[in-house]
């Protein structure tokens, strides 16, 4: 071969070489792309199933904070059941029966009190119902409540909305009524010694017997 020859010889195996350098490097290039797409896809699956993950874990704790509050829910019905029932069994019968506590859930609560009766045995002298130390929050309200004759003695019903309560016969000895609503409420026969009524309002309190 001449020296012609082997030059055109180097220059095409230079060529191929050259092509198949190209070939390499798309074909590098081309295996990266698709390792990429696979760690992408890999990577949204993963995503995807921690979103998921999250929003079932989002929605057990959703569920569990329901059941808590209808559980308080039932819990509070059940407390109010009692204590309404503790009151009316008590109702016309001498003691506590269960009305002191009954009386402070309720207020707790914030329950309307307007109008229950918390009457005693009429028939004997101290057959009323025993509330002495009676604790109950500022703003309790108990309208028109009947006290008639209850031993309400040292309770403390600061603020207590009393309006148009029957106190007849009750026994106050060192209650605390400080800032409470005492309008048009009865007080006959009421004993009051000691009893604290800075600030009360008592406009229309009847403590004067009729008839």
């Amino acid at each position: 071969m001449s020296l012609q020859d082997w030059a055109n010889l180097a220059q095409i195996a230079g060529a191929a070489l050259a092509v198949l350098g190209v070939g390499k490097v798309a074909w590098d290039v081309n295996q990266a792309r698709k390792a990429a797409e696979i760690q992408n896809k890999a990577a949204v699956e993963q995503r995807t199933y921690q979103t998921g993950a999250m929003e079932a874990q989002q929605r057990t704790l959703e569920a569990q904070q329901r059941a808590a509050e209808e559980q308080r829910d039932s819990q509070h019905r059940a407390m109010a059941y009692q204590a309404w029932q503790a009151i009316s069994d008590a109702q016309g019968k001498p003691g506590s029966g269960g009305r002191i506590d009954a009386l402070q859930d309720l207020a707790g609560d914030r329950a309307n009190l307007n109008g229950v009766n918390l009457t005693g045995d009429d028939s004997s002298k101290d057959g009323g119902a025993y509330l002495a130390g009676l604790h109950l929050p500022p703003g309790t309200l108990l309208r028109g409540a009947d006290f008639h004759g209850a031993d309400l003695s040292g309770a403390r019903l600061a603020g207590v909305i009393l309006r148009s309560a029957n106190l007849r016969r009750t026994k106050l000895l060192e209650a605390d009524f400080h800032g409470a609503d005492l309008g048009d409420v009865i007080l006959v026969r009421a004993h009051m010694v000691g009893a604290d009524l800075r600030n009360a309002y008592l406009q229309q309190a009847n403590s004067r017997k009729q008839g």
